[in-house]
């Protein structure tokens, strides 16, 4: 990983932490999901021990679009709390989304990944 995809993984996971503790949600850790893993055309993975997987590059090495990233780590965050894909899933993760949007996160990680 690059100094700056670091950098930027590094803000991803501090803003991951700061909205499940803001959702009481049971977020354990956040770990990049690399290129060439097992789950090469997703973008992220919630993991039986209530960890995340988030995947800032598509597997040929270019930069996922941040609004995909911010998605991304809303509706892992959602899956803490609820596996499937039910009503109160949707909810949650449009809650999220809300949070993120209301706090300028897309904005922000934009700038991030863009600064060189």
């Amino acid at each position: 990983m690059s100094p700056q995809d670091a950098r930027t993984f590094k803000f991803i996971e501090s803003q991951m932490f700061l909205f499940a503790r803001g959702n009481w949600l049971p977020l354990k850790r956040v770990l990049p999901l690399y290129r060439k893993s097992r789950f090469e055309s997703t973008y992220g993975v919630c993991d039986p021990t209530k960890g995340i997987f988030i995947r800032i590059r598509w597997d040929n090495g270019r930069p996922l679009h941040a609004y995909a990233i911010v998605d991304t780590m809303a509706h892992e965050l959602a899956h803490l709390r609820f596996l499937a894909h039910s009503p109160n899933w949707f909810r949650l993760h449009s809650r999220i989304l809300l949070c993120m949007s209301q706090s300028n996160l897309f904005q922000r990680l934009k700038r991030r990944m863009n600064t060189k």
